[in-house]
């Protein structure tokens, strides 16, 4: 057989700067939502009270606003440090949330 493809991670991810469109394995995984675990059962209003509205990088970084889903709905504001493409803090955030039963879609 064939050798097991080597992991995607997140960093790696690469995007267009003007079209925004995925220029390599992981930002198409990303956007393909490819490898990434489930959503989980639905979240309860505790699950949403413990994420914070705004976590914003210092610098000057890309930020994506996202609606989370659980019990009920929460908008909320993410950049992360070194990450370069919008998909890739949406992805960042959702890392942290899907654990806690959470969806989330991309708003801003």
């Amino acid at each position: 057989g064939q050798p097991p493809e080597p992991p995607l991670f997140l960093e790696d991810a690469k995007f267009d700067e003007h079209s925004g469109a995925p220029l390599n394995d992981a930002a198409r995984a990303i956007l393909e939502g490819k490898g990434l675990t489930s959503s989980g059962d639905v979240g309860t209003n505790d699950s949403l009270a413990e994420v914070q509205l705004a976590e914003v990088a210092e610098g000057t970084w890309k930020f994506v606003m996202v609606e989370l889903h659980g019990a009920s709905s929460k908008r909320v504001v993410r950049s992360y440090a070194g990450l370069k493409y919008h998909p890739q803090n949406y992805e960042r955030l959702m890392q942290q949330v899907r654990p806690l039963g959470l969806s989330g879609a991309v708003v801003g």
